[in-house]
């Protein structure tokens, strides 16, 4: 049945309804009306009563003046009045209120009839017998008179009596009626609204049913899944809903493919791009080692100033291609997971020695001060990679001097113990050079990036070294935070967890990782990546475990909650917006687990939490908007 045939049968029924009820009232309210007129001060029974009375009245009169004077040719119209007063009793006694004074009626009756056959009576008298005839008739006649005003008086009460007992009956009946129109009323608006609802719940069902299947198909990407049902607009809905979904289903299926074989082919492209740059510094470097050795060796002959001038222009042209070159291959090493990482002893005073006296004479050529700090609490020998941690430190302490025209640099090293044989090694450059805006810091650790293009020109360089630098500090299990003012300098700070046994020593990976994490955590591989694209996931678990990540994957932030409930993760990929619980509700859950100690109760410090999100424009105000991320990655 169609939507329109549906409405049209509703309205009829609403209708015909209606004009039933109207006629029901209308003819109860009629009826109880025509009782009323029957009964009240102008029914026919109490106006005849009226009539009965003046009519028995000149019935007496002509009575009297037959009897009194013997006027006989008075009889006859005395017959008439008597046969005029029975008719009106007659009259009355048809009448609904008669039935209860029917005994007064035939009384009156006896009563006419009676005074009639005295009238007779005297009228017929002759001879000497006929006064003493007429006073026994006046006597008889005073007496019937008497009887027959009394019964009247009585009719006329029991009428007016039994009216108003009528008359009060009528209002409570009105009374009632006016109740039962207002219930019958009610029950009509009632009826009105169950067929309403039924009619709604038909038409309506059906579109609610299939919004709640086509939300869980679209949600768990399942065919529409629902019969169709309600009026044939809705049925045909539904059918044309369907098969567009099982057409969107394939078409998914087929650009998920698609996007696969797409991200497949570009991991291979990105992991020939680094095997290439690799390969190329590494075919760079050995020509370039020859050409550095064959300038040293020239160096050291007899030359003329000009020629001593171009050897030296040379040499420093060598060893800034090479350091370009080692800049090159290290960022490629790093990214591409094949950066190693030793855990040796290392003195850290021996290593802070050796920086400072091959940054020494840069610095003594901008009259720049260079001065060390070491205090109290610094183990003497740390386990750590000598290699890496010299590389960080030539980076930051080369770049406050280059960047520092006047005033002086400054390294202080610091030693934070968890216990005995444990803690964390601060490492603090602090400058008085150019410093640098808010914008450029959050940046600064971005390959190729420096403050803008005037320093590149002004102080040359690739913008690769802190770079290199954070990456290196988050291999060996680190951070590193930057404050910076401009005019007044920069203060670059390094966090590194050490041990000073080989037995504690941190375990850190053998393969490169480009996130922060903090090297507390026992499972610090075990990375949980929260998505709820499958395409992402996928992308996400192949890159992290081909740097050698033990990956766990959720769908949704709910997921994400329960899996860090059961398992100690070293970093968590969360992703901001996704169905059942979003990342930020998800971490800000994790947090308060957290505080309470009922989330991996046994590290030292807070789980890090890296949000994932295409929105790439402002990183810092994103973190800032959503505290408790550590990081913030773009996909």
């Amino acid at each position: 049945m169609s939507i329109r045939l549906q409405c049209a049968l509703v309205l009829l029924l609403v209708c015909a309804g209606g004009m039933l009820l109207t006629g029901w009232v209308a003819l109860s309210f009629n009826e109880h009306s025509e009782r009323r007129q029957k009964v009240g001060p102008d029914s026919i029974a109490q106006q005849q009563a009226v009539r009965l009375k003046d009519l028995g009245g000149q019935f007496l009169l002509t009575a009297d003046l037959v009897v009194g004077s013997g006027e006989s040719f008075l009889a006859e119209g005395n017959r008439e009045q008597c046969g005029l007063a029975l008719r009106v009793l007659d009259e009355i006694e048809h009448t609904d209120l008669a039935r209860g004074v029917g005994a007064n009626a035939r009384e009156l009756k006896v009563l006419f009839r009676r005074v009639s056959e005295i009238v007779s009576l005297s009228a017929s008298a002759v001879g000497r017998d006929r006064p003493a005839v007429l006073d026994e008739q006046l006597s008889q006649l005073d007496d019937a008179a008497e009887d027959l005003v009394d019964e009247l008086e009585i009719l006329k009460q029991g009428l007016s009596s039994i009216a108003t007992q009528r008359l009060q009956n009528l209002d409570i009946e009105q009374v009632a009626l006016h109740s039962r129109v207002l219930w019958s009323f009610i029950a009509y608006l009632l009826l009105l609204l169950l067929v309403w609802r039924f009619q709604v719940r038909a038409l309506v069902d059906p579109v609610i049913e299939l919004s709640i299947a086509t939300e869980r198909a679209r949600i768990h990407q399942t065919a529409l899944g629902v019969t169709p049902s309600g009026p044939k607009e809705t049925r045909r809905m539904t059918v044309s809903i369907s098969k567009l979904f099982e057409w969107m289903r394939s078409e998914n299926q087929r650009i998920e493919e698609v996007v696969e074989m797409r991200t497949s082919e570009l991991l291979a492209a990105d992991s020939a791009k680094d095997e290439f740059l690799a390969t190329i510094t590494h075919e760079l470097r050995t020509p370039l080692n020859g050409v550095i050795g064959m300038l040293d060796m020239l160096g050291s002959e007899r030359l003329s100033a000009s020629q001593q001038e171009a050897a030296e222009v040379a040499s420093a042209s060598s060893h800034h291609l090479m350091r370009l070159i080692d800049d090159i291959l290290d960022i490629t090493k790093i990214v591409a997971g094949r950066m190693q990482i030793e855990q040796v002893p290392v003195s850290v005073d021996e290593l802070m020695r050796e920086v400072l006296t091959c940054m020494q004479p840069l610095a003594q050529g901008k009259s720049v001060s260079l001065n060390y700090e070491m205090s109290e609490g610094v183990p003497d020998t740390v386990y750590s990679d000598p290699l890496r941690l010299r590389q960080i430190l030539f980076n930051l302490v080369g770049n406050a001097v280059k960047f520092t025209s006047d005033g002086s640099v400054a390294i202080y090293v610091s030693a934070c113990s968890s216990d005995s044989d444990s803690g964390v090694l601060q490492f603090r450059v602090v400058d008085t050079g150019i410093g640098m805006q808010p914008a450029v810091v959050e940046r600064l650790f971005q390959p190729f990036v420096q403050a803008d293009s005037s320093m590149t020109r002004q102080y040359g360089g690739t913008g690769l070294g802190l770079a290199i630098s954070q990456r290196l500090i988050n291999l060996l299990g680190g951070q590193i935070e930057v404050e910076s003012v401009v005019g007044e300098g920069s203060k670059f700070s390094v966090f590194l967890p050490y041990s000073t046994s080989n037995d504690a020593a941190v375990d850190a990976p053998q393969t490169g990782r480009i996130m922060p994490v903090y090297s507390d955590y026992e499972a610090s591989t075990r990375v949980l990546v929260v998505d709820d694209n499958a395409v992402n996931q996928l992308v996400a678990r192949r890159m992290l475990e081909a740097s050698g990540y033990d990956v766990t994957v959720a769908d949704n932030g709910l997921e994400a909650l329960q899996c860090a409930k059961d398992i100690a993760f070293g970093a968590v990929l969360m992703d901001l917006q996704m169905p059942v619980m979003g990342g930020v509700e998800s971490m800000r859950e994790m947090r308060r687990l957290e505080n309470v100690g009922e989330l991996h109760p046994d590290s030292r410090f807070p789980m890090p939490i890296l949000a994932v999100t295409a929105n790439t424009m402002d990183f810092g105000d994103t973190v800032a908007r959503h505290e408790g991320f550590n990081e913030l990655l773009g996909k």
